[in-house]
């Protein structure tokens, strides 16, 4: 199982992936711009994506409208330092999974997205029967 963290911050993004590798027992990648994450979509499938919201172009949220519909995308977070409504609402209205605010817990990342993984298998296994 494959999970893309996109997150402009490099110690921060590291710290993402080394937590959900550890905690989840997943394969991470990392991406450091929108650019680099779609081209990390089109060559692999992901149970999860975890994105900053202001991520370099394409932003988390273009990001979140362009897989809204790709089957090989699974959920996605939207994470964002902006402490305001509008972006929340926005992330939530394009189909994000969870919006987490800077700064957060890496262990509420962990458990949403443990119950994010949980729920896509889940779903998968009924889609098989």
């Amino acid at each position: 199982m494959r999970v893309l963290v996109v997150e402009d911050e490099r110690v921060l993004g590291n710290a993402i992936a080394t937590v959900l590798a550890t905690s989840l027992d997943v394969e991470v990648d990392i991406a450091a711009d929108g650019r680099a994450a779609l081209k990390l979509a089109a060559k692999h499938d992901y149970a999860l994506a975890v994105a900053d919201f202001w991520v370099p172009p394409p932003t988390g949220l273009e990001l979140l409208e362009l897989w809204h519909d790709d089957e090989r995308m699974g959920p996605v977070v939207i994470m964002s330092g902006t402490h305001d409504g509008p972006e929340r609402n926005a992330a939530l209205d394009a189909g994000a999974s969870l919006f987490l605010e800077k700064p957060f817990s890496l262990s509420d990342l962990v458990e949403g997205a443990r119950l994010l993984l949980r729920h896509t298998n889940l779903e998968e296994i009924g889609n098989r029967e």
